[in-house]
């Protein structure tokens, strides 16, 4: 009974335990094509900044939505100290959005996604859009091809 309150008062994804586990036995090529699938398949309006990290390996398993009470310094010590237990969900999340990195890497080095960042003032926001190659090979679902083919 608790169990099944805590995780839905938590707002993690149930199934991040199956969802990384799956993940992580992909292959690199596997990885990156399900990356562009998830991450990459819309079109991005001229001069997007695109999608960071977290917004992708959300796609995958999303994590709770951020509440104001999640920006006090309590609420930092506590995601801190939970980054760093193996055993709570926050660090299999980053376990998970550090899997997609390596499918994010795979797809920059294979030219199919573009970094690009954008400053609002205050922060400098990094994303990456697909790029018309990418484009290109989603559409003919070439996309683990290329990476194979750009990682050996």
């Amino acid at each position: 009974m608790f169990g099944k309150r805590k995780e839905a008062v938590s707002g993690w994804d149930p199934k991040l335990d199956v969802e990384l586990n799956r993940v992580r036995s992909l292959s690199l090529p596997d990885l990156a094509a399900e990356v562009m699938e998830k991450g990459f398949a819309m079109e991005f309006a001229p001069g997007s900044s695109g999608f960071g990290i977290d917004w992708v390996t959300d796609q995958f398993s999303a994590s709770p939505q951020m509440k104001l009470r999640d920006t006090t310094t309590r609420a930092h010590q506590q995601a801190a100290r939970e980054a760093a237990d193996p055993t709570s969900e926050r660090y299999k999340w980053l376990q998970l959005r550090d899997t997609v990195g390596e499918g994010v890497q795979a797809l920059e080095k294979a030219l199919l996604i573009n970094q690009t960042s954008h400053f609002t003032g205050v922060t400098t926001v990094i994303g990456w859009v697909a790029t018309r190659a990418g484009q290109e090979a989603l559409e003919q679902g070439s996309v683990a091809s290329i990476v194979a083919n750009s990682t050996t």
